[in-house]
């Protein structure tokens, strides 16, 4: 049991932890919200839903879910998320994929699968407001196939940022 989910009930997609809360994504597409790691029995502080999660990050200012075959990412404020949670979804059109996100520094990171990229946003408002990412890294064209080399990323997915380095996880 972790909080008040049973082990039964569980298909846990994603979860993340800052300094405040424990957040936990389901594959009911919901995450739940707790303060801190939860002992058994313990009630959310809330739910969020209707949110396909397949991998979660925050940075203790904004949570990022990966919403992976919908091709967007779900940007929270987490200032809001008590009181006004508000989905800031980006992707659609111009992600294919998004397996994998990382936040930190106020920088956004987005690992496009589809299309063998990483969207960099120098300031994860920039996303929210709809902007072109500041850079990307792999293919620059969407007609470009997945290829190993140099300046070259094959199925990108798992993503750390360090402040001096992108990790990038590939499936191979």
């Amino acid at each position: 049991e972790i909080g008040n989910v049973s082990n039964e009930s569980l298909g846990i997609t994603g979860v993340a932890m800052d300094e405040q809360y424990f957040y936990m994504a389901l594959s009911t597409d919901e995450i739940y919200v707790w303060e801190g790691f939860p002992d058994d029995g313990v009630e959310p502080l809330t739910i969020l839903r209707d949110i396909r999660a397949l991998n979660l990050h925050s940075d203790g200012e904004y949570l990022v879910a990966s919403n992976g075959d919908k091709h967007t990412v779900t940007i929270y404020r987490i200032s809001e998320l008590l009181s006004n949670p508000t989905q800031n979804v980006i992707g659609g059109s111009t992600i294919n994929g998004a397996a994998g996100s990382f936040i930190g520094n106020g920088q956004l990171f987005v690992a496009d699968n589809g299309f063998s990229r990483i969207h960099i946003w120098n300031d994860v408002e920039d996303a929210i407001r709809g902007r072109s990412p500041d850079a990307l890294i792999g293919n620059q064209n969407t007609s470009d196939a997945p290829q190993i080399g140099q300046d070259k990323l094959f199925l990108p997915k798992f993503l750390t940022y360090d402040g001096t380095y992108l990790w990038v996880g590939e499936v191979k």
